[in-house]
């Protein structure tokens, strides 16, 4: 489920940050379609999969009386899916590169 919704994610932030780019559905829609081969959903599900094992395998999951379930896949999910970047970049600071 994580890996879906980062799609939608994905999907979330380029109507965001193309709202009114476009005059017809069908140019918007080719956009999202270029947007999303780009490697876009790729990198948001990669992220996803890696921050819900994260998430899953950590004390901070067992603390919180809900755990693991279809919200907390769709709130990594999203996330990843608009953050990915903001994530990746994060991730190379820490590691130092």
């Amino acid at each position: 489920l994580a890996v879906v919704f980062s799609v939608l994610g994905v999907v979330l932030q380029h109507v965001i940050e193309n709202d009114s780019n476009f005059n017809t559905f069908l140019q918007y829609y080719e956009s999202l379609v270029l947007y999303m081969t780009n490697g876009e959903a790729i990198k948001a599900a990669i992220i996803a999969i890696i921050f819900f094992n994260l998430y899953e395998q950590s004390p901070f999951s067992k603390k919180i009386s809900y755990g693991s379930n279809w919200r907390t896949a769709f709130l990594v999910g999203i996330m990843s899916g608009m953050f990915g970047d903001r994530l990746i970049e994060a991730l190379k600071i820490m590691i130092g590169l």
